[in-house]
């Protein structure tokens, strides 16, 4: 991403207009937290494209893949984030996902996937950790999942989980 950033235009506005279509909120709230922390005032999430195109699990997100990527090009989005759990650190599940992917998606770049091997609220904690305790290293994935969303959540329950790490 890096790389695409720095060949841009300069007659290009600075500000980057991205969808995300993914399993579920937490990956999009990660998404946003990491490109508020990575590249701020960067990137804007087109709102619109957001509720157009809404999946729930990751049999929806593969069955809709194609439409998502027909809507990045109606839209004119300048990136495609696609989230989809993989669950597993087996290499080769995580790379024939990743290459069926990218077969999909090689017309309509740029799109980036996130393939999460854990939970994603794995990655939330790390992003916590960060903002709560700058410079604290520690390795938080081998912590159960239930501890991580504890962590992330607190006491929510799932109604008011996502607005607990907006």
């Amino acid at each position: 991403m890096d790389n695409w950033l720095s060949g841009r235009s300069a007659k290009m506005s600075d500000i980057i207009i991205y969808g995300f279509f993914g399993e579920d909120e937490a990956q999009r709230n990660f998404l946003a937290k990491y490109l508020a922390q990575c590249f701020p005032d960067r990137f804007v999430e087109d709102e619109t494209f957001r509720w157009r195109i809404k999946v729930r699990g990751r049999d929806q997100v593969d069955a809709f893949l194609p439409e998502a990527l027909l809507q990045k090009a109606i839209f004119r989005l300048e990136f495609l984030f696609v989230g989809r759990d993989v669950d597993t650190a087996h290499e080769p599940t995580i790379q024939l996902r990743r290459n069926t992917f990218e077969k999909i998606c090689k017309d309509h770049q740029p799109v980036v996937l996130m393939l999460p091997v854990q939970c994603i609220e794995h990655w939330l904690w790390y992003i916590k950790r960060r903002h709560e305790e700058p410079g604290k290293k520690s390795l938080l994935e081998s912590q159960p999942r239930s501890l991580a969303k504890q962590a992330v959540y607190g006491g929510c329950n799932s109604k008011c989980r996502y607005a607990a790490i907006a």
